[in-house]
């Protein structure tokens, strides 16, 4: 019976789900009937949860045509969305890893597709794959650090002397905390939802951090906290594993509207609308989306598009069809946003303040 981290050649690996019909990206994914199995290279995935694995293409692979609903054109769809992951150890030794589904990929600059597995690994094949007892750290720093590191976690806090800071945290348990400052004001969100605080006086968004590509990340001010309360809430979630009482969290309700807060914002700071034309923008982007969808069977829900989506993402995607009328995931949506980021890493290209 095939079981996690199960040793088998690439032949068997294949054979387990039927005859081999077809090789993709120099052998990493074979067609059976029924799967593609994957046959991972150690050094092409990385293990970023016990629930799934990032794969990165290192060439620019052509296996398909664009779709916009589809998987990249740099690899194989499943023929009934089940992709099962292998991980090569040796020379022929495959460790088995589980069946998955690819939840998620991105394109341009840093190419990569997201697996999602069916169940989770237990903790002891976490650990044996590589996967850390404690915190994964990641963002403008990388570390695995146990709970009892704390010093090691406060030189991480402190930054590199400018105030600004992004950073990650995620524990075997899937617990995730997202910390973004600027030294004056931070955003916590704690498994997609924000701290809360008292709301500054300036109600303007607060702008974060430049990221490689040119884009910063905004926020609104109801949805920071003053810098120094967030840190003391971050160093306690870490010895802890749970936010300390006092912090408040924004209350989800049954709608998507506190989905879109942040996509306005950033619609406005990067495309200089107004707060008026920002959300008539996204409420004319929420009419397209629904009208295509009804064509493709409701394939996926707003809510998850923009769970999925980063908040500038969605902004370039509702600017780019609700605001320019083009349509939606093309490969000319792609080259137009990558030259808007080139476009804004220029001496001068500073984002102009936004109209109230």
């Amino acid at each position: 019976m095939l079981t996690p981290l199960s040793i088998l050649s690439r032949r068997d690996a294949v054979r387990t789900f039927g005859t081999g019909q077809q090789h993709y990206c120099d052998g990493q994914f074979v067609s059976t009937p029924t799967d593609v199995v994957c046959l991972f290279e150690q050094e092409s995935i990385t293990l970023s949860s016990p629930r799934g694995v990032d794969w990165v293409p290192k060439k620019h692979y052509k296996v398909n045509t664009w779709t916009v609903d589809g998987p990249p054109v740099w690899m194989p769809a499943a023929p009934e969305g089940r992709y099962q992951i292998f991980l090569r150890f040796a020379a022929d030794d495959y460790r088995y890893l589980g069946a998955a589904h690819l939840s998620g990929h991105s394109h341009g600059v840093w190419p990569r597709a997201h697996f999602e597995f069916e169940q989770k690994l237990t903790k002891p094949d976490w650990i044996r794959l590589g996967g850390h007892e404690g915190w994964q750290v990641w963002g403008d720093c990388s570390a695995q650090l146990l709970p009892t590191e704390l010093e090691k976690f406060d030189a991480i806090l402190a930054g590199d002397g400018s105030g600004h800071l992004h950073i990650g945290m995620r524990g075997y348990e899937d617990d995730e905390l997202f910390y973004r400052t600027n030294g004056q004001r931070a955003q916590m969100i704690y498994n997609r939802r924000r701290a809360v605080g008292e709301l500054p006086r300036d109600e303007s968004p607060v702008i974060f951090r430049r990221g490689s590509n040119g884009v910063g990340g905004y926020t609104s001010a109801e949805l920071t906290l003053p810098a120094g309360l967030a840190a003391a809430a971050t160093r306690e979630y870490f010895v802890q594993g749970e936010l300390p009482e006092w912090l408040t969290r924004e209350t989800i309700g049954e709608g998507d509207e506190w989905l879109f807060k942040e996509s306005i914002t950033s619609l406005r700071h990067l495309f200089g609308h107004s707060l008026a034309e920002a959300t008539a923008l996204l409420e004319k982007f929420l009419t397209l989306w629904s009208e295509r969808q009804a064509t493709l069977s409701g394939s996926e829900s707003v809510s998850e598009f923009f769970g999925h989506e980063a908040p500038e993402g969605a902004a370039y995607e509702i600017q780019w069809w609700a605001g320019l009328g083009n349509a939606p995931g093309s490969l000319d949506f792609l080259a137009w946003r990558q030259m808007d980021y080139e476009r804004r890493k220029e001496p001068g290209a500073n984002l102009r303040k936004l109209s109230q």
